[in-house]
């Protein structure tokens, strides 16, 4: 061990013959955080498509209120020490969800995945070089459209489409600023997309797709959580 009257040789000398230390305070790359409520179908392979990136990450799941056995799938992925889980008492929506997650990740980058989406192998990769190469605060990525059985309704749907928020590489002190509208339960994406670009927010798009996007009965866009 090192005292409190170490020198800075010593602290030097300590920090070489322990290079595990600088682990402990490290920060990630990126956050992720998956928002769910009432996913159990889905959230299995959204987690894992985001623990088997093999990027520099932490990721945050924050449990909405689920009813059915979401919580159990999650449970599954207990043993990772990347993942964080935060339960809500009760379902408080999208919006108000991220906005819990974005007030605990530490990575210099977030991007949200819903709970019924899949990030491709390669998603983060493709979105982190474009943010580099383009010093962008938001990259917007093209997607493919899948249904509830993961089959393919539209492929290679453009990044300005939509804007989703879903899918999206943030810079977290951008969007920290930002943050979502609080309460708000649908149209999230569009309304946080607006006041990005009130603000002159240096917006970038990834013209290959990094995530599939599911729709089903019970997803937002039928009006789910």
């Amino acid at each position: 061990e090192i005292g409190v009257n170490a020198t800075a040789a010593q602290v030097a000398e300590y920090l070489d013959q322990n290079g595990h230390v600088l682990n402990f305070n490290r920060l990630p790359e990126v956050t992720v955080y998956t928002c769910v409520y009432n996913a159990a179908p889905y959230i299995e392979q959204a987690m894992r498509s985001v623990l088997s990136s093999g990027a520099d990450i932490e990721y945050i799941v924050v449990d909405d209120g689920s009813t059915d056995c979401t919580l159990s799938e999650v449970a599954k992925f207990a043993h990772d020490k990347r993942l964080k889980v935060i339960l809500n008492d009760h379902n408080i929506g999208l919006a108000s969800s991220s906005n819990k997650a974005l007030a605990e990740a530490r990575g210099r980058w977030v991007l949200r995945l819903d709970g019924d989406d899949v990030l491709l192998q390669w998603g983060l990769d493709s979105l982190l070089r474009k943010a580099r190469e383009s010093g962008a605060h938001i990259v917007y990525p093209a997607y493919h459209e899948v249904n509830e059985t993961g089959g393919y309704i539209r492929t290679d749907i453009g990044p300005a489409a939509k804007h989703h928020a879903g899918g999206a590489l943030m810079l977290r002190s951008y969007v920290n600023e930002l943050r979502f509208r609080d309460g708000i339960r649908l149209g999230d994406s569009a309304e946080l997309y607006d006041r990005a670009k009130a603000r002159g927010a240096s917006i970038a798009y990834e013209q290959a797709a990094t995530f599939l996007y599911r729709r089903h009965p019970a997803s937002l866009t039928a009006g789910g959580h």
